[in-house]
């Protein structure tokens, strides 16, 4: 059965890269590694307050799920990184950007087992 996928759209991917399956386990598993990371980085970051950092991270987050078809995660980062820029984020907002990573890291462990890599 195929899975719903609602944080990304694995299908773009793959068409964009050719269907090559060693590949799209290649891209997913960089960013299955380096995302949690990332994402206590920015997280600590925004706690501390150091919005330079924050931001770029929050950017650098962004630029990485566009790929993968993560809309809502992608502008949500984008809008972090606007807040960011006029003072300290919300924590509602940082924590909206938290769960949706969590989502797209869950779909992202799906993605591979339902491709067979």
């Amino acid at each position: 059965m195929a899975i719903s996928f609602q944080h990304i759209d694995p299908r773009s991917l793959l068409e964009a890269i050719g269907n090559d399956r060693a590949t799209f386990a290649h891209l997913i598993g960089m960013f299955l590694r380096s995302t949690p990371q990332t994402r206590d980085a920015l997280l600590a970051a925004a706690a501390a307050d150091e919005r330079a950092t924050a931001r770029r991270l929050a950017h650098e987050m962004r630029g990485n799920v566009v790929i993968f078809g993560a809309t809502r995660l992608a502008a949500e980062l984008s809008s972090l990184e606007h807040a960011l820029d006029d003072g300290a984020a919300p924590a509602a907002q940082i924590a909206r950007c938290q769960d949706l990573i969590e989502g797209v890291l869950a779909e992202m462990q799906a993605a591979l087992l339902e491709n067979g890599t």
